[in-house]
């Protein structure tokens, strides 16, 4: 579809052998959920999934013995409630933006971005995909599980919240996998709370809202750069404990090198307490960290 709008009346399935191209045009659906066997691909337009909370889109949540394939090229797609990549589901991506959670969701078992052990993220290599509004529900916002599944991501960015998030929303993230480049946005203050798994951040981590460990490790690798974002007590913090024994920030070192970690407390008052380190000397093997 390169112009005009094609819309869906009812709750679809793309067959494994079936697909819809967007390029250029817009495509809507309703208040249900749409589940993708065969091939979903967007070079460039919008394409609507959902309008009402907990509307899904789903990816090869049937199973099946083809792969099924959501391939964002270019322009955007938004998603009303979660994205859920099961089964055989792939999400490829190289550019363009992924809106999830527009509207919202209550899930006590699935999150709002969800890819099974048995998922492929393969590759993702670029693009945004914003997490708009928190899950109301315990099953968390990103939730990314290693298994069978092929799971690459070597670019693009995760980021939570943006100009359309409610204030003071918090956020669990989960991703038992690295991700590439992981931001918390600024507008409305969202939060964020690890849960599960310990988060590896491979390049940029950027910090305008309160990172909080809850028990897991931040460990940012060797290719990391410095935390960017505005740091301060009302903004880009790593609040280390809660209360809870445990969690730590953990920099990868394989050379001599100089790292602030923007760290603090909110047992009471929120405390910021960045600490600068400097390593001047050093065996460095494998894993090493500071």
């Amino acid at each position: 579809m390169t112009t005009g709008v094609f819309q869906f009346t009812a709750a679809p399935t793309i067959p494994e052998t079936g697909g819809i191209w967007i390029n250029g045009a817009t495509l809507n659906s309703g208040s249900f959920t749409t589940t993708d066997n065969g091939l979903i691909r967007i070079t460039n337009g919008i394409a609507n999934f959902g309008t009402s909370a907990g509307n899904a889109l789903e990816i090869n949540d049937g199973g099946g013995t083809l792969f099924a394939f959501l391939e964002v090229q270019g322009g955007t797609i938004n998603i009303a409630g979660r994205l859920f990549i099961n089964n055989r589901g792939t999400l490829k991506m190289s550019a363009g933006t992924l809106n999830v959670c527009t509207v919202g969701l209550n899930n006590g078992t699935l999150a709002s971005f969800q890819a099974s052990a048995t998922a492929h993220l393969n590759p993702v290599s670029g693009g945004t995909i914003f997490i708009q509004n928190a899950n109301a529900g315990s099953a968390g916002d990103i939730s990314i599980i290693s298994g069978t599944g092929t799971k690459n991501i070597t670019g693009g960015t995760f980021q939570i919240g943006n100009a359309a998030t409610p204030a003071t929303q918090t956020f669990k993230v989960s991703s038992s996998i690295p991700l590439y480049d992981f931001t918390v946005n600024s507008t409305n203050a969202p939060s964020v709370n690890l849960f599960v798994n310990d988060l590896i951040i491979n390049n940029q981590l950027t910090l305008n809202s309160s990172l909080l460990l809850n028990n897991q490790n931040l460990v940012l690798a060797a290719t990391a750069p410095a935390i960017a974002g505005t740091l301060g007590a009302t903004n880009g913090i790593i609040i280390c404990n809660n209360g809870l024994g445990g969690g730590e920030i953990r920099k990868i070192c394989t050379i001599n090198s100089t790292y602030t970690f923007p760290i603090g407390d909110n047992t009471g008052a929120v405390e910021y307490s960045p600490v600068s380190l400097t390593i001047t000397a050093g065996s460095y093997t494998g894993g090493a960290y500071a």
